[in-house]
């Protein structure tokens, strides 16, 4: 208990400091979720750090800005939009006779929308400079990255779940620390690709410089480390936004400059893929992408080929065959999600439905983390835990985030703004394949795509 007086010291030097500006208290957030810290008390819920931090930093905001933000036409929408979200998941909750479960998912959709809206509100006015924006998301992609190639066990081959680590203890729990906050490498892979979009960008746009040489550094760790840890939803993410930052390129003004930059960002993450990762790991890879492809065209269907594959893998231990095993697992969950939603069609199970309702409808084949989790899926858990209703307001959310200004900026902005359009797709196509919101997840997506809806000015305006 010695230690209480201190936080409760920092903490309030640091709301004070967001008080002056409450934009810079999205940076302090993303800390908290860099280096997450949990209390597991005795009262049977986990408190976590970033979700006490958001709070604080919201209230903030609220206070400061909120009035200006609800005059802004600007904002209309996206605010609209995150109150349909926050509001449906609640109220699908309650339906479900779940009140706990209820304000749970309510706030799991509050943390996301609300960044959002925060970010955009300091996009709008200029807060954040280009090179503070590159700056520190750079950084926060080495720590990131760093971190993912500490923690991998074999580091050559996956990163496994890392243990906790407990930090100090309280009367109530234990406060500890887990692999940066990130506990599975589909969830790290997606921290780590937005940044390392922003950061191309910054190399193909910005001149030479100190934060371009530390953007490059930073893309190419954080190539490296989604290649090593095997997430082939972060692999389709990092090809999205680097889809996009390469546009940005070919649409600016200097065409060759650009195409020469962002093919010596490719080189080297190549040359640190291929200094980190053993050759048996990389054909490992490019056979698990394989085994993935041909699966999705043929084995579901019943094609020869994909039988003949899967008979030749399912004798090795190798992480083709365990991309076979987890096609089958998401097959499986996607045939119990909809099961659930035609037994709750409208407003859904509720948050937490899953676990409520999994065991009752799920095949046989299903495994036990299967019925425990969730279905890999943010579109399928939120059609089955929020119904249409719930549904229809993601997709009124997601409207809201592409309703960004009607016009591109000028070079060197516009090439953010592109960035913006491949972290979008990377967002998409990574929650087919996990729930980038659980536990600050889905901070640093929400922070980005708000902040990069607007172009982000040469020098600060705030």
């Amino acid at each position: 208990m010695a230690i209480s007086p201190g936080l409760l010291g920092l903490g309030a030097g640091l709301m004070g400091a967001c008080a002056l500006e409450p934009a810079w208290g999205l940076w302090l957030l993303l800390a908290a979720t860099i280096v997450e810290v949990r209390t597991d008390t005795t009262l049977g819920f986990t408190v976590y750090a970033s979700e006490v931090v958001f709070a604080c930093v919201l209230a903030v905001w609220a206070a400061v800005r909120g009035r200006a933000v609800l005059r802004d036409p600007a904002h209309r929408s996206l605010l609209v939009a995150s109150c349909f979200m926050v509001v449906a998941a609640f109220v699908s909750g309650v339906l479900a006779g779940t009140r706990a479960d209820a304000v749970k998912g309510a706030l799991r959709w509050a943390e996301f929308a609300g960044v959002a809206l925060m970010a955009s509100d300091a996009g709008a006015r200029g807060v954040f400079s280009r090179r503070l924006v590159v700056g520190g998301l750079a950084l926060v992609a080495l720590v990131l990255s760093v971190q993912a190639l500490a923690d991998a066990r074999p580091w050559v081959l996956r990163l496994d779940d890392a243990p906790a680590r407990i930090v100090f203890r309280l009367p109530g729990g234990a406060v500890v620390w887990r692999a940066a906050g990130f506990e599975h490498p589909n969830v790290l892979a997606a921290a780590l690709f937005p940044c390392a979009a922003v950061c191309a960008a910054a190399w193909i746009a910005l001149p030479v410089s100190s934060i371009a040489i530390a953007a490059l550094a930073a893309s190419g760790l954080a190539g490296a480390t989604i290649v090593l840890t095997y997430s082939r939803g972060g692999l389709l993410g990092w090809l999205a936004a680097m889809a996009a930052v390469l546009a940005a390129g070919l649409m600016g003004p200097a065409k060759r400059g650009a195409l020469v930059r962002f093919a010596g960002a490719v080189a080297v993450t190549a040359a640190l893929v291929r200094l980190f990762a053993a050759p048996a790991a990389l054909a490992e890879q490019v056979r698990s992408v394989r085994t993935t492809a041909v699966k999705m065209a043929g084995i579901a269907g019943g094609h020869s080929e994909g039988k003949r594959l899967k008979d030749d893998l399912m004798g090795e231990a190798s992480q083709a065959e365990m991309a076979v095993g987890s096609l089958n697992d998401r097959k499986l969950m996607a045939e119990t999600a909809g099961r659930i939603h035609r037994a709750h069609p409208w407003f859904g199970a509720g948050p937490g439905g899953w676990r409520r309702e999994a065991p009752a409808l799920a095949p046989a084949e299903m495994t036990a983390a299967g019925l425990t989790h969730h279905p890999h899926n943010l579109y399928l858990l939120v059609l089955c835990e929020g119904g249409l209703a719930g549904f229809a307001a993601f997709v009124i959310l997601v409207i809201a985030l592409i309703r960004g200004p009607a016009r591109i900026g000028p070079w060197p902005a516009a090439a953010f703004q592109y960035a913006w359009v491949g972290i979008f797709a990377g967002f998409l196509a990574v929650s087919a394949f996990d729930v980038p919101l659980v536990h600050a997840r889905g901070m640093g997506f929400a922070f980005l795509l708000g902040l990069l809806r607007w172009p982000l000015p040469e020098e600060s305006r705030a």
